[in-house]
């Protein structure tokens, strides 16, 4: 998330507007760690685990209630319609954990951007 928040950053007039400080997946990983050390990747790491868990919980739990309630045939269409139906009610529920995860990022970045201009 970070290297897609770079270009708000720049247009923030921050300190990455001399240069791009996540030039990539291994160089962002690199600038990561020498400036915030290895805890540093791990910073969204709860945000990410609520989303993905609610998600995943939430999908999986519904898909055979959902199969059941639609005559619980093994037909391949029955099956696409419950994982259609469970996976659809699992992103609408888990969204709101996917923005806090966003969120956190967001802040994070902010927090980053104005200890490196002091």
């Amino acid at each position: 998330i970070r290297l897609q928040l770079q270009g708000e950053l720049v247009a923030s007039q921050s300190v990455y507007e001399t240069g791009n400080a996540y030039r990539g997946m291994t160089r962002g990983l690199l600038h990561i760690v020498s400036h915030e050390g290895i805890k540093g990747l791990y910073k969204g790491l709860p945000a990410s685990l609520l989303r993905e868990g609610s998600y995943s919980s939430i999908r999986i739990g519904a898909y055979e209630p959902i199969r059941d309630a639609f005559g619980g045939g093994q037909s391949l269409g029955v099956k696409l319609l419950a994982g259609m139906c469970s996976g659809s009610i699992g992103a609408f529920l888990a969204n709101p954990t996917d923005l806090v995860k966003v969120r956190c990022s967001c802040h994070l970045a902010r927090v980053l951007d104005a200890e490196l201009s002091r």
